[in-house]
Formats: structure tokens, sequence, C-alpha cells
């Protein structure tokens, strides 16, 4: 049974929370079993309405403001008219809490991936990046670890990479990682950070296209809606970005792994937002690399303190060395991939 300790709310905030959005009393909460930075939670009231209630972490050496992000996102992805997101109802800074409409539907699975939920996706892209959205669009922030140019793939990349230098020593699990970055990680990055500073020598600064970004933006936030539709969720990173990062994190983030074979169509799909006339895919293809192990760092980065207090925090029954093993095994796998 859930104690209000463990949401992190006191039961007078959670009460007053119930009565604002809903004018109602709180009858029950459970939790919901969701991402790996925050803790999820299903409202019900006395008025038999469901609420979604998200609290989000916060951490002296992880700054980045979910809240906001998502807060911001959602109020303008309504404002294009997109339908299949939640609702932003109510959000206190204070508490670090967001509360929405509760989505419900089935989630997708690999097996359901074709033609058209990949369109899908691109579509949901398209409406974010409506031209007549423009000059609201330039309210919102950066998204988390924003990409314009083929210089910020490589600083970004660098610095996940000296992130892992601060990766302890001593337990076998540990030692092992370390291995692993320094004999196969680094070497790869080496490769692929010269190759993409050969390709755009000459436009190692230039932005080629900004768009709007759900980021972190895949399957695994997803889920197909009663009526078929797809419902796309959890914007905490969201914000402005460039295409290309946009597009192979979509492609290369390891919780939902989506068919490259999907790559070049979804790069054409997405080419009317850009005015340059260098074609999406090459710039891509190029990138593309870099992104994936980015990846792979983050996958490492369980490793870390601040991460692993993060992942206590969303879910405090995770047992820590097995959950290590796993990351540690599905970086190899996506290593082994390029």
């Amino acid at each position: 049974m859930l104690e209000f300790k463990d949401i992190g709310i006191s039961e007078k905030n959670l009460n007053g929370i119930v009565e604002r959005v809903d004018g109602s009393i709180l009858l029950n909460i459970r939790k919901i079993a969701s991402g790996r930075n925050n803790r999820s939670y299903c409202l019900c009231t006395r008025a038999g309405h469901e609420y979604f209630l998200k609290v989000y972490f916060k951490h002296p050496k992880d700054t980045r403001e979910r809240l906001m992000h998502e807060w911001a996102f959602l109020r303008y992805a309504k404002k294009t008219g997109i339908k299949n997101v939640a609702d932003p109802i109510w959000m206190d800074e204070n508490l670090n809490v967001g509360v929405y409409t509760f989505l419900k539907g089935d989630k997708i699975t690999s097996d359901d991936i074709d033609d058209v939920k990949i369109q899908s996706a691109m579509d949901f892209v398209l409406r974010l990046n409506q031209s007549e959205m423009f000059a609201e669009a330039k309210s919102l922030p950066n998204a988390s670890d924003a990409c314009f140019t083929p210089n910020d793939h490589i600083r970004l990349l660098k610095t996940r990479l000296s992130m892992l230098n601060d990766l302890p020593a001593g337990a076998e699990v540990f030692d092992r990682a370390v291995d692993f970055v320094n004999e196969k990680l680094l070497p790869k990055a080496d490769f692929y950070i010269f190759k993409a500073q050969n390709y755009f020598s000459a436009t190692l600064d230039d932005v080629f296209c900004e768009v709007i970004s759900p980021s972190d933006f895949g399957y695994h936030n997803s889920m197909f809606s009663k009526g078929g539709d797809i419902f796309y969720f959890d914007f905490e990173y969201a914000g402005r970005d460039g295409i290309e990062k946009l597009i192979c994190d979509f492609f290369c983030q390891p919780r939902f792994p989506v068919s490259n074979t999907y790559l070049r169509q979804f790069c054409v799909g997405l080419e009317s937002l850009c005015t340059d006339g260098e074609s999406v895919y090459q710039r891509v293809e190029v990138l593309y690399p870099l992104v994936a192990l980015k990846w792979c760092c983050i996958v490492l980065n369980e490793f870390l303190p601040v991460s692993m207090a993060r992942r206590h925090f969303s879910d405090s029954e995770v047992a820590i060395e097995n959950q290590l093993l796993r990351q540690l095994q599905l970086a190899h796998e996506m290593l082994n991939k390029f």
C-alpha cells in the first residue's frame, strides 16, 4: 500500500492538488510503472475522475527543469491543435509536480511497427512545426542536450565520454565498465568524430535546420488509444533542437529501437521542414554514429552517482547490481551494431 512519504508529497498537499484540479477529494492513488527518472501516479477522485500525477526528479548535480520543459511543450502542442497528447492541467514548481489528463491505452510492441506507425510519428513532428506557429515556437526552451550544428554533436559526445571518466573502480561490474569504455567505446568514438569532422570540415558550426522536438521521442513513450490512434507522452526533455538529432534519437534510443530500414523514409518525410538544399538523410548518415555512441554513454550513466540516485527515486526497489549488468550488456549490444 502506498504511503505519502513514498510519493514525496504530504497528504495535505496531495488533497490540496485534488481540490484544485477536481473540486473533489482524493479517493485513492496508485503507482504507475513508467519512466526511469520520475515517479508517476494515477489520482482517483470521489467525483469519479482520474488524473496523471508526475513527481519530477531533482538533484543539485542535475539541474534540468523537467517539469517546465514538459509543461511548456504540452501547452505549445495544444495550441497547434494536437490532440493525441495529455492536457496540462496544473503544476507547482515548489512541489515539482505536474497534473495531466490520464491517457488510457495499450502498449505498442515491435511487431506493431509498420509504415503507418512511422507515418504517425512523422505527422506528429510535422504538426509541431507548422509554419504559422514559428513565433510561438521561439518561446520554447532548447531541448535537453540540443544539437544544432555538427560541432554540437561532437562536443556532446565528448562531454558524455568525459562523464564516464568518473566511473568508480573496485567492484567487478565497475571494472568491466571501465574496460569497455577504454577498449571499445573510446576508439570507436575517435574514429567517427574524425569522420564527421572531415565530412563537415567547412560547415562544422553551421545550423542546418532547427525544429521543435519532442525529444526522447519513440514508441517507448507512446501507446494505442482505444480508438486506434497513437498517444505520445513524456516530454520532459522537449524543446528546440536540430532535426538531425531528433531523427537519430528516434532510431538510436535503446528502449524501443526502430529498424533503420525506415531511416530514409523518415528523413525524406521531414525534409519539408528544412530550407537548405542538402539532403537531411546525407547529414543524418554521418551524424548517426555519434548519436548512437552518445546513447551508449547514456546507457552507462547508471554507473554514475547522480543517475543511481535518479533511478532509485523512480524505483526504490530496483536491484542495483543486476541493473548495472543489464546496462553494460546493452551497451555492448548497441556498440556491436555498427
